[in-house]
Formats: structure tokens, C-alpha cells, sequence
């Protein structure tokens, strides 16, 4: 036994070795001059709580963020005349090709209704920077109806009704919470026993799949229940397309904190993807919680949105230094940040640095237990299909980020700001932290100075000579 510990102690030294290694010289250097967090050292922790903390209220700026989330949508209704005529007929191939009833299914097929951004991009969770690589994508949300009502979701198949009630859309619970399947609620004159099967997800994302083969350019590849698609030249994550139904006034989880204000009269999206494994799983859909997620992660206070976009772009370091992670999502991460946002006294109002320590002890506390609940249907376990091997690695990889988390926080540091100003003098220096705090003030000084410059109010005479 003492050979295993002594095997696995060998290989967390080997990839500490290897991950401090890819740093820069400038931030080791930082981190030696800052020294440890005692009465000999400035305090290191300041350097991200100081500058990731200033990116998050720069660039995720609620009315801001907003009007570029709403900007994108006017654009995205213009596009949609155009993809409404190719999905309608689509959507009417699909249709012809399924199990036909006059009496309970529509004679019209889907039509694309909206478009909505969603996931890290609108979330303000992204980890793009301009000019470099970014594992994040852009998400959009294709919104479908047709003519049909929603009966009442739940196990019990409901009663016949007669046809002028029909099409009814039914989604029935599955055995794994979060999954439903659809049907079309029978009625009194139709000649099968059984609802019928409504829209399998299968055949929607072969309709969103032909959709973006015929409209756009570059490499498709479908991943869960949308569409990737990404050009070459990208240097993102490219534009998920995801087909999805609304289920109005529909809350699966009725459960909520005691006091706590809440509004469910939006509803719910259904995804078409199922449970791996599942006997229903290629006519499964997922419930999707996005839009609920979008509007709490923007009420999130700026250290722990910037410790959620610090986790991610530490978890691309560690990929790269050849460290697999590959594992941990970042739909874990944001879910921690959730959970630990109502944790009481103070939760959320703290540092970049503590606030990733709180998200590497929650998801390793979670991970352990084998159930990392989702935030607005605990129900579900997000981490349900992670094998025992799989959550191993990632637990592995948390402990191993929480042992160089200074150094790895400075680097993220670095991607998005000059540390020229924190590393003037001598290279052996030790920095207090009265020194450090002034260096950290110059540098934010600095930057809004040469950003103002840069990007000064529209219509000004600066501006016009910039331009």
C-alpha cells in the first residue's frame, strides 16, 4: 500500500514539476518577489484579487453585457428570415416520415419562433481574449412551436380528449431525472392504443444537423444536443446551434429555499439529447435550465464570476502542460459558483483567490460524494456520467491545482495584463505589500489611461483623430 501512496506522491510531484514549468519567467519571478502571505511577504493574493476582479467589472458590466446580448439577437431576427423557410420545410420532411395520425398529431410542421443567446459567452464566462485561443463557444438557442398546446407534464398518461382539444404535446419523466420523452395525448377517435412519439430527438438534430450543412461554411460536428460549427480560421470554440421547445409555466423542480423569491411563469426549455445508456435515449430530451442560469450568474458578485473564468483558463493551462483535466466542465464550475453564492454569512463577497479555493473545495466535496446537484433541480446529478476513474482524475487534478494555485492565478494574470509595472527594480527584490498595493494601482491607472485612449467616448475629437 505504502508503494501506491509513494507511486501517486511521485507523479503529483512530476506534474507540479512539469505545470510550474510552462509559466513565464516573468510570473515566477512575481510570485518570488511576492513571497508568502506572513509578516515577511506582501501578499500575493492581491495580485489577482486586484486584476481579475478589475477585468469582471470592465467587461461584464450588466447593462453592457445586455445590450451586446440583445444587439446579437436583433442581429440573429434578421438572420431568421431567412433560416425559417429551409427549417419549415425541414421540419416537414421530418414530420412526413413519422408514425401519422390525423386525429392527435398537427398538419403543419415546427416553425422557428425566436433565437436567444445562452451559455458562457452571454453568461459573461467565456475565457476569450482578443487575439488569442479560447475553448469557449457561442450558443444559440433556436426556439421552435407549432400548432399545439402543452398538456400537464408529469408520469400519468392523461385522459383521451376529443379532437377539437388536440394536438396535445405530452412530456413524460423518464427514469433519470431531467429527461422527458414526447407524445401526442390520444384522443377518443384514434385508432392506436398508445400516445404516439412526438418529435424523437433524433430527428431534430438531423433536421439542425442538414440545417447548418446547407447554410454554413466551415467544420460541423453534432455534440450533445446542438450543432458545432467552426471555421478555420476560428479561434474559439465556434457557434452551437440548438434546437429547443418551451414549456411555458412548466417548473420541474417545485422545491425552493424558504423565503426566497422566485418566478417559474417563463418555464423551461427541452434540448434533444438523452441520458447514454438509457433505453429511450435517442428520443429523449433534456430539460434546460440556461435561461434561469443566464439571469443568476449575473447577479453573481464580480470575485466569484472572476473566479469561476480564473478556474477555466487554469484548467486550459493544465491541458496544456500536458496535465489532463479534460474531464471537469466548466457547466461544474459555474454550478459551484451557484451553490456557494448562497452560502451565508458573506458567501459571495470575497477575493478572486478564496473564491477559488471555496469552488476547488466544493467540486472536490462534491465529486467525492459522487453527486454534484444542479443548482435549480437538485434532482439532477450533473456528474451522473462520470465514471469512478473520471472523478478520480478530476479530484487529482483539484488537489493539484490548490497546491500552485499563486503562481497559476498570476498567469491568468498575465494573459490579459502587463505585469511590467509590479516587476520594475531588481529582479531579487522583495516586494511588501505596501509596495505591491501602490505597483497594482499604477498598473489599473495605467490602463484606464491608455484604454481611454484607445476606446474614448464616441463622437469625441480624441476619438475622431484615433480613428
Amino acid at each position: 500500500m505504502s508503494n501506491i501512496f509513494d507511486a501517486i506522491s511521485a507523479l503529483r510531484l512530476e506534474q507540479g514539476r512539469r505545470l510550474v514549468g510552462t509559466l513565464s519567467p516573468a510570473v515566477q519571478q512575481l510570485v518570488a518577489r511576492c513571497g508568502r502571505h506572513d509578516s515577511s511577504g506582501s501578499a500575493p493574493h492581491l495580485v489577482a484579487d486586484t486584476l481579475l476582479v478589475a477585468d469582471d467589472l470592465v467587461d461584464n458590466h450588466g447593462p453592457g453585457r445586455q445590450a451586446y446580448i440583445t444587439g446579437c439577437e436583433v442581429d440573429d431576427a434578421v438572420r431568421d428570415l431567412l433560416r425559417r423557410p429551409l427549417l419549415s420545410a425541414l421540419a416537414e420532411v421530418g414530420a412526413a416520415a413519422a408514425a401519422r395520425c390525423r386525429h392527435c398529431q398537427p398538419r403543419q410542421p415546427l416553425r422557428l419562433v425566436t433565437s436567444n443567446r445562452s451559455g458562457s459567452s452571454a453568461e459573461g464566462l467565456d475565457d476569450l481574449i482578443i487575439g488569442k485561443d479560447s475553448t469557449s463557444d457561442f450558443d444559440i438557442m433556436l426556439e421552435f412551436d407549432g400548432p399545439f398546446r402543452w398538456a400537464t407534464p408529469g408520469a400519468e398518461k392523461p385522459a383521451d380528449i376529443e379532437p377539437r382539444c388536440a394536438p396535445q404535446l405530452w412530456a413524460r419523466p423518464t427514469d433519470n431525472a431531467g429527461f422527458v420523452t414526447l407524445h401526442w395525448v390520444r384522443t377518443d377517435r384514434c385508432g392506436h392504443e398508445e400516445p404516439l412519439e412526438a418529435l424523437p430527438a433524433d430527428s431534430v438534430r438531423r433536421l439542425m444537423h442538414d440545417f447548418c450543412r446547407v447554410r454554413m461554411d466551415g467544420e460541423i460536428t453534432p455534440t450533445g444536443p446542438a450543432v458545432n460549427v467552426k471555421d478555420p480560421d476560428d479561434n474559439d470554440g465556434g457557434i452551437d446551434f440548438v434546437f429547443c421547445l418551451l414549456v411555458r409555466g412548466w417548473w420541474p423542480a417545485p422545491v425552493w429555499p424558504d423565503g426566497a423569491p422566485w418566478d417559474t411563469s417563463f418555464g423551461v426549455h427541452l434540448v434533444p439529447t438523452g441520458r447514454p445508456g438509457s433505453k429511450t435515449e435517442f428520443i429523449e430530451y433534456r430539460i434546460s435550465l440556461s435561461r434561469a442560469e443566464l439571469l443568476a450568474v449575473r447577479q453573481l458578485c464580480p470575485g466569484l464570476r472572476a473566479a469561476v473564468t480564473a478556474l477555466k483558463a487554469i484548467k486550459n493551462m493544465l491541458k496544456e502542460s500536458g496535465v489532463a483535466i479534460g474531464d471537469l466542465k466548466s457547466y461544474f464550475m459555474k454550478t459551484a459558483a451557484l451553490w456557494l453564492a448562497q452560502e451565508t454569512p458573506g458567501g459571495p463577497r470575497t477575493g478572486v483567490t478564496d473564491g477559488v479555493h471555496r469552488l476547488l473545495d466544493w467540486l472536490e466535496r462534491r465529486l467525492d460524494e459522487e453527486w454534484l446537484p444542479c443548482f435549480f433541480y437538485p434532482a439532477i446529478n450533473v456528474a451522473a456520467e462520470l465514471t469512478a476513474d473520471q472523478r478520480q482524475a478530476i479530484i487529482g487534478s483539484l488537489r493539484l491545482v490548490r497546491e500552485h494555485l499563486t503562481p497559476l492565478l498570476m498567469a491568468c494574470c498575465e494573459k490579459q495584463w502587463s505585469l511590467n509595472t509590479l516587476l520594475e527594480g531588481r529582479p531579487t527584490e522583495p516586494l511588501s505589500e505596501r509596495q505591491l498595493r501602490l505597483r497594482l494601482g499604477r498598473t489599473l491607472l495605467r490602463q484606464a489611461v491608455l484604454d481611454g485612449i484607445q476606446a474614448p467616448p464616441h463622437g469625441s475629437l480624441l476619438g475622431e483623430l484615433v480613428e
